[in-house]
């Protein structure tokens, strides 16, 4: 399987192709949920402060189960009212995107390395179904 994200012009594309097996009669499929994540960076934050937050963002997916992955850094797009950063984040199910948001080491990262530098709009969520890899 492949998955690809990209954004251009303000919208967020999904494209999903299967590969491989041509044996295969059965296509299995599973439910994910998509979240992403926009940041408004201060002016002031420095370069090494951003990459402190950013690393300690990417670092939350081995902190728990339910997190297939996290992608992270800068929106080049500037008209996108201003957001600076934005954070894709891929979970199994929906009860694990809620224990996420509950998980101490994300609630320490968010206190101590996103709040002081960034304002935060954190609520978007899609769930859909994509092909398991043979």
């Amino acid at each position: 399987m492949m998955v690809s994200w990209k954004m251009r012009n303000q919208t967020v594309v999904f494209s999903a192709a299967e590969m491989g097996n041509g044996n295969a009669d059965i296509v299995k499929k599973r439910k994910v949920v998509e979240h992403v994540c926009l940041l408004k960076a201060k002016e002031d934050m420095s370069d090494e402060v951003e990459k402190d937050m950013l690393d300690y963002l990417y670092t939350t997916q081995y902190q728990m189960r339910g997190i297939v992955s996290i992608s992270l850094g800068r929106v080049s797009d500037k008209d996108l009212e201003k957001y600076t950063h934005a954070i894709y984040m891929r979970f199994q199910k929906k009860e694990d995107l809620s224990k996420f948001y509950e998980n101490p080491f994300y609630i320490g990262v968010l206190r101590d390395r996103v709040f002081p530098y960034c304002h935060v709009r954190p609520n978007m969520k899609l769930s859909m179904s994509i092909m398991n890899p043979k």
